[in-house]
């Protein structure tokens, strides 16, 4: 990305994410003309004083003490007359600065205050800015014990790149709701969103499951075999293999509505049996965001995953040097604390 020295002042339509008390360096105005899109540590317009009373002085102030704003924008594309008419493109815009925002979490834990997320949009007209729709975002949520990582301009692009990537597979893959790629992408989504550790554990397994297609008599063998390639190096395989079995498990006992570490028998101690599926979930978690990672951004492994027949062609015993090629160690689970 590239620094913004003056404000863009072009008249548009806009749609912002912004977040507060964001860990980052991001200290500028950053923008990616190619994206459309501007990031800053602060609004990148002036709000004019009515929007206090619109907005309410505590969610006001909330919105102006953000510290990551995330915009993007268009400069063109309406009829005559229709800049300020909220419209298609203003719909477009908010989905997909969504949508960037969202893929952040698939890079890493970010610290902010998860509960004052907004986002909204308008447009921008002889320099004075109107906004048209506002909402707070519905939080992602933090599996317990992960750590908190900052938030670079790299890792805005990063995010971007995934964008690009997940809007060129939606050409090739529009079935957005059968297609089983996206399906999975949804679990991750929703066990990233989700609150409590257990049913991030069950949206992770799940999203997971869908990369694999295993079969209905040997799931949890090559949920374990199957998501230790993608896991681990080969010389920990087996390492990893144990830890996926318990994962699988836990998993299980969530599905079947039963005490999500019923099954860690060997630990006698309530509090040794949390920390143990809590570092399961993390490990799960990990996986599934480098793998929908890899799998977005790498030419040689998507091709493997565009319908069933693919997926179990894939992962047939004799192409186990093709799958380690595309998919082999995405993210070493083994050291995931």
């Amino acid at each position: 990305m590239d620094r913004l020295t003056a404000p863009l002042t072009t008249d548009h339509k806009f749609a912002i994410v912004a977040a507060s008390n964001i860990f980052t360096d991001i200290e500028e105005t950053l923008i990616s003309s190619i994206d459309s899109t501007i990031v800053s540590d602060k609004l990148p317009f002036t709000l004019e004083e009515h929007w206090r009373d619109w907005l309410g002085k505590i969610q006001h102030d909330n919105l102006m003490g953000c510290n990551l704003f995330i915009e993007r924008y268009r400069t063109s594309g309406w009829a005559a007359n229709q800049l300020e008419v909220l419209d298609q493109i203003n719909h477009d815009l908010r989905g997909e600065v969504y949508a960037v925002f969202s893929l952040l979490h698939l890079l890493g834990t970010w610290e902010y205050d998860r509960p004052n997320v907004y986002l909204f949009t308008g447009h921008m007209k002889d320099s004075f800015a109107t906004v048209r729709q506002f909402a707070r975002l519905e939080r992602f949520n933090v599996t317990r014990g992960c750590r908190g990582s900052e938030l670079t301009a790299q890792s805005i692009s990063e995010a971007l790149a995934l964008y690009r990537a997940m809007e060129n597979l939606t050409i090739r893959l529009p079935d957005d709701e059968r297609a089983r790629f996206w399906r999975g992408f949804r679990a991750l989504m929703y066990g990233l969103k989700a609150f409590f550790a257990s049913d991030r554990l069950h949206g992770f397994v799940r999203s997971l499951e869908a990369l694999i297609l295993p079969e209905k008599s040997n799931t949890e063998k090559q949920f374990r075999d199957r998501c230790a390639i993608m896991g681990a190096p080969d010389s920990e395989e087996a390492k990893a293999r144990q830890m996926l079995g318990e994962a699988y498990k836990l998993r299980s006992d969530v599905e079947h509505v039963n005490e999500w570490d019923k099954s860690l028998t060997t630990l006698t101690n309530a509090t040794a049996r949390e920390e143990r599926a809590l570092w399961r979930t993390r490990q799960v978690e990990a996986l599934a965001c480098a793998a929908y990672r890899r799998i977005l951004l790498a030419a040689n492994a998507q091709k493997h995953f565009m319908s069933d027949a693919d997926i179990r062609a894939f992962w047939e015993p004799s192409n186990v040097i093709v799958a380690r090629a595309a998919m082999g160690n995405v993210c070493n689970i083994t050291v995931v604390s």
